[in-house]
């Protein structure tokens, strides 16, 4: 036997853009490659199609993990952050991370065209634009009463 679990591919792609009910299920931390940023990679299912979006841990990004941890993990509105930046974000990240997993929430896929200029391969040097689907910045919303999963 030399087939390993890690060699069957995996269809992580994302879904045509619109919105769809989905079910969290898993959540890592992880740091970019280029700048070193850390962020929490969400894993997300729709049926039997997989996905993933990040959730950049920064300062810049406080409203969108105020978003997630909000309309995904069910946080209230009352709850008390420090009054810096960074240390909420922390408290958030930290929460989102211990609370998300199996919820339930609709996520609104987009997709954007990008253009870049590749640094090597055949297109090394000219403008190339590629169409990328992903999560909404805004793209988690609460399941509506009476969804059916």
């Amino acid at each position: 036997m030399s087939r390993t679990l890690g060699s069957i591919p995996v269809d992580k792609s994302f879904p045509p853009p619109g919105q769809y009910p989905c079910t969290v299920t898993g959540v890592h931390k992880k740091v970019s490659k280029n700048k070193q940023t850390p962020y929490l990679e969400i894993t997300l299912a729709h049926g039997d199609k997989e996905f993933s979006d990040s959730l950049f841990i920064t300062e810049k990004a406080l409203s969108r993990i105020c978003l997630v941890a909000k309309r995904v993990c069910g946080m209230e509105d009352n709850f008390e952050l420090p009054d810096e930046d960074d240390a909420a974000v922390r408290v958030l990240t930290e929460y989102i991370f211990l609370n998300i997993i199996g919820k339930k929430t609709v996520v609104t896929i987009e997709e954007n065209a990008e253009v870049f200029i590749p640094e090597s391969g055949p297109d090394m040097g000219r403008k190339v634009t590629k169409m990328r689907r992903r999560v909404a910045f805004s793209g988690y919303d609460r399941v509506p009463d009476g969804l059916p999963f």
